[in-house]
């Protein structure tokens, strides 16, 4: 199924989100997937059972706790340590357990998995504008979602991602965009955050933008004018693009350099809410444009008559052919 949990120590299985809550009882498919994971490797039992014992040993509300209850876990956790665990191999799981990072770490993901927060997601064919708590503006792209907590927000600005989305954030504290493979941080600016599939990229439209790959660990700071991409989790790559041109999804534009149809096709299809069918030789050819989103057929016919291909269209599905 996944044979990455069997690399995990104490400390991976206390920092999941997944685990966390099948720990904690509070969604049934976590539930299960994890005794799927049980069921395969049963060598993971003793370690999984521990971890699992040591997020129930904490309690919180939905608020943040306080430095009192830090502090409280501190001692809970090296007295457990001292009276209840002579055997090495817990003593030694227990080290890792006590540092303060790891506490700390632990105490905010079961926070995190308690408190869901807002969640606004998009289908396809579908865009929306949020007004988040400082006032921040998010125009969320189709079939996308983001989520962040209205209760922590004034001390901690973050929006997670999934999709596409631009942001145009008001000054404060730091602003940061989580998605599956980054972390990008803001003051106050505007930028947009592309994350599908095995493709990221970021451009910085006003202010300035840290981009950190979670993979890689490699950071690029942009200006305006500069934009980042990834592809199949490998380095950070940075170019250029030009702010004033109207070359964005917001504006009803969609700008492509160099890609495969399969992707064009798989970006029409969020946008229209359609199905595209074609062979594997058509997909694989290489598309460089801006296409207007006009109507349906309108902009199927700007892709397919540089490319010299014909369209079919019946109901939700697109049939393209050479």
């Amino acid at each position: 199924m996944n044979d990455k949990y069997l690399q995990y120590e104490i400390e991976d299985f206390l920092t999941d989100d997944s685990f966390i809550a099948y720990a904690k009882n509070l969604d049934s498919s976590n539930v299960q997937y994890w005794k799927d994971i049980l069921d395969e490797y049963p060598e993971l039992k003793g370690i999984i059972e521990e971890a699992k014992r040591m997020v129930n040993s904490f309690q919180f509300e939905k608020n943040i706790p306080s430095d009192t209850q830090i502090d409280n876990i501190w001692g809970s956790i090296r007295q457990k340590t001292i009276e209840n665990h002579n055997d090495t191999k817990l003593r030694n799981i227990y080290k890792i357990v006590i540092s303060a990072a790891a506490a700390i770490i632990l105490i905010f993901a079961i926070t995190s998995i308690i408190d869901t927060g807002e969640k606004i997601m998009t289908a396809r064919a579908e865009t929306n504008s949020i007004n988040l708590p400082d006032n921040s503006i998010v125009n969320l792209n189709v079939d996308s979602k983001i989520t962040y907590k209205k209760a922590t927000w004034k001390k901690k600005r973050l929006v997670k991602l999934s999709g596409e989305a631009f942001f145009k954030v008001q000054k404060g504290k730091i602003f940061v965009v989580e998605t599956p493979k980054s972390f990008v941080e803001v003051l106050g600016t505007s930028f947009n955050v592309y994350d599908r599939d095995s493709s990221l990229d970021v451009k910085c439209f006003t202010g300035k933008v840290r981009v950190i790959s979670k993979n890689m660990m490699d950071t690029i700071l942009l200006t305006p004018g500069f934009a980042v991409f990834q592809t199949n989790g490998k380095k950070l790559k940075t170019y250029t693009f030009d702010t004033k041109e109207k070359s964005i999804w917001k504006d009803n534009i969609l700008a492509f350099d160099n890609k495969s149809l399969k992707f064009v096709f798989a970006e029409l299809e969020r946008v229209f809410d359609i199905h595209i069918v074609a062979e594997k030789s058509i997909l694989n050819r290489y598309f460089t444009g801006q296409i207007v989103l006009k109507s349906k057929r309108e902009t199927l016919e700007n892709v397919c008559w540089p490319m010299h291909l014909k369209y079919k269209i019946e109901g939700k599905t697109v049939y393209i052919t050479k």
